[in-house]
């Protein structure tokens, strides 16, 4: 570090100090456009409780990037004596006073801009201009992340959001944008935001400014049961192989690494290219969790035809790099949950998911709900017989019926042994009886088997008419078993 051994205390502010993404957007790209240093003197005070952010946000800056070289770094008691001063190499000096330090870091450009020379100025305008572009599109990036973040946003609404923020003018303005994800050597479509021609898309964006949302009422017309975009039905399907991988090193280096990159589409494989409609050049960002990697997401201009700016390929490195942590945490805690909520035989709901449904139940007061309790016949028998490896494979096989019978809205729970225990929205007695009954035709093709059931439609509190189930239930049971026993 620069600091010499007694401004060591500094350190610690220095390194906490928290840069803009926009901030650092104008220094790199001053690093890179800028090829003289600029001499800096600092004057900062004795308590480091003193010192304006703006001096901890140079200094550090300063760290990072070649174009401020520290030069003297003066101590004084009196923080009004606080300020920078900036020498280039032609002598030209410009001073940022005490006062100047306090104010927004904006102020600070525009002070430079207004007290350099005209080249220089330019040249800062220019970046400028470009930074408050990319401010913009960060901003909408922000609320895109906050609304990723929100309690109860499921891993569908996160990638909804993060290829609303690369193809929407709120954020990074492409035409369209493809997450690939990835299996195994292969990666294969798994959402796409776009159109799939320039016509639908001149309409679709011509919509977005007749409906004059904001970014946050526009992601809560998210449906998950919908495709994003057109674009999305036509590529459902559409899967890399390793060899369009492999077809040339500067792809496959590309997926390694942890940055938005733009690649000619020379560097795709012929496949990649005609499966896509691509022309010129596309960016491309890898998703990479801790340990592995989800996959990519694939954007470009293809319909307004135009090379994929400095700005645009700045916001996709922050969305695809937020949404990776974003996405890792909830494919994470959705992990975490299913295995906490399920049974690990079955990959039906467990008890303690049982007690919770009944519990939220209890609480929305829903009514008209089919429950459903079911026992399978001599289960014990088989048991005791065959092992309990053939017992497991029986409940495996009956779990499997169940999952295919049952719709999305419905629930269904291994709530011990052999019993299990349904439940169907939107169901009258006579439908519920024929559910039951098709379940029951089915396991008995399958397995020779029979099941004893009751059922029944909720009109009362669902602790009792848990209660009256078990009984209806039991009646099944000790009338010869499979036996279905409703409440009408």
């Amino acid at each position: 570090m620069f600091l010499e051994k007694n401004l060591k205390k500094y350190e610690d502010k220095i390194r906490k100090i928290f840069i803009e993404p926009e901030l650092n957007y104008i220094f790199s790209e001053m690093d890179k456009n800028i090829y003289y240093e600029f001499n800096t003197d600092i004057y900062i005070h004795e308590n480091t409780e003193q010192v304006p952010l703006n001096i901890y946000k140079i200094l550090k800056l300063a760290e990072h990037y070649n174009l401020f070289k520290i030069h003297n770094i003066n101590i004084v008691k009196e923080k009004e004596k606080q300020s920078i001063s900036i020498i280039r190499n032609n002598g030209n000096l410009i001073t940022l006073n005490y006062t100047l330090m306090n104010t927004n870091f904006n102020n600070i450009l525009l002070h430079i801009i207004k007290n350099s020379s005209n080249t220089f100025s330019s040249l800062l305008i220019n970046i400028f201009l470009k930074s408050s572009r990319i401010s913009h599109i960060l901003l909408n990036s922000r609320v895109i992340i906050e609304e990723s973040l929100k309690h109860g946003v499921g891993k569908e609404k996160i990638i909804y959001a993060i290829l609303t923020g690369i193809t929407t003018e709120f954020g990074a303005g492409f035409d369209r944008a493809i997450l690939f994800k990835k299996y195994g050597s292969e990666y294969k479509v798994y959402r796409a935001c776009g159109q799939k021609s320039f016509e639908e898309n001149k309409k679709i964006k011509e919509n977005y400014l007749n409906l004059n949302q904001t970014l946050k009422q526009f992601l809560n017309n998210f449906d998950k049961a919908k495709p994003f975009g057109s674009l999305e039905v036509i590529l459902k399907n559409f899967t890399l192989k390793e060899e369009d991988i492999k077809y040339k090193y500067l792809f496959e280096d590309s997926l390694k690494q942890n940055n938005a990159v733009k690649l000619p589409i020379s560097s795709l494989s012929k496949n990649l290219i005609n499966n896509l409609d691509l022309m010129g050049e596309i960016a491309m960002i890898p998703l990479n969790f801790e340990n592995s990697q989800y996959g990519f997401i694939l954007c470009d201009n293809r319909y307004n035809n135009t090379p994929i700016s400095d700005e645009q390929l700045y916001a996709l490195d922050y969305l695809g790099k937020q949404g990776s942590i974003i996405l890792e945490t909830k494919i994470s805690h959705e992990a975490l949950k299913f295995e906490a909520e399920t049974d690990s035989l079955t990959g039906l709901g467990n008890r303690n998911s049982y007690e919770k449904y009944i519990q939220r139940l209890s609480i929305s007061g829903e009514k008209h709900i089919g429950i459903a309790m079911i026992d399978l016949d001599n289960f014990k028998i088989v048991n005791d017989t065959f092992g309990h490896k053939a017992g497991d494979e029986l409940l495996i096989k009956f779990s499997k019926i169940i999952k295919e019978e049952l719709r999305k809205t419905d629930y269904a729970f291994r709530y011990g042994g052999d019993e299990f225990t349904l439940f169907f929205k939107d169901i009258d007695s006579e439908m519920l009886k024929l559910k039951l009954q098709n379940i029951e035709k089915i396991y008995y093709e399958k397995t020779k088997k029979t099941f004893s059931a009751g059922g029944l439609i909720m009109k009362y509190d669902i602790y009792d008419e848990i209660k009256n189930v078990d009984e209806l239930l039991y009646k099944s049971k000790n009338s010869g078993k499979g036996k279905i026993s409703m409440r009408f």
